[in-house]
């Protein structure tokens, strides 16, 4: 009995790749690639923050930070596998003190209202009313 597999020359190298770049999903090493941490639902965008990928013990098992691209204001959390709203108004200030951030799905991803008892002026500074 002799078995053969047909492989890619993609499907091996040296440097482990959780997004499996250029592994063909028919390819019978797909899965035992460990590919199944791709949750992007375009396999092909997926792609590896180097700067989140420090913890060498965990990257041996498999425990790698991947992100997606995700549309207007959405996020990829891996914790989740999945893109969720953004919350930019809490990362840092991004209005000025008299405004409230709120956070929308348009560009930029955040809105500066004026507080309650406040005009916008044409410098586009919130005024006391």
């Amino acid at each position: 009995l002799t078995i053969s597999l047909l492989l890619n020359k993609n499907d091996f190298s040296f440097c482990p790749d959780p997004c499996c770049h250029g592994v063909l999903s028919s390819s019978p090493l797909f899965l035992t690639r460990s590919c199944s941490l791709n949750k992007c639902l375009n396999k092909d965008r997926c792609t590896i923050e180097h700067e989140f990928n420090d913890n060498f013990p965990a990257m041996r098992k498999n425990h790698w930070n991947i992100t997606c691209p995700c549309g207007r204001g959405l996020m990829y959390r891996p914790d989740v596998e999945a893109c969720v709203h953004a919350d930019l108004c809490s990362e840092v200030d991004r209005c000025p003190v008299t405004f409230d951030c709120v956070n929308t799905i348009a560009d930029p991803g955040f809105k500066c209202i004026c507080q309650l008892g406040f005009i916008k002026d044409v410098s586009l500074l919130a005024t006391l009313l």
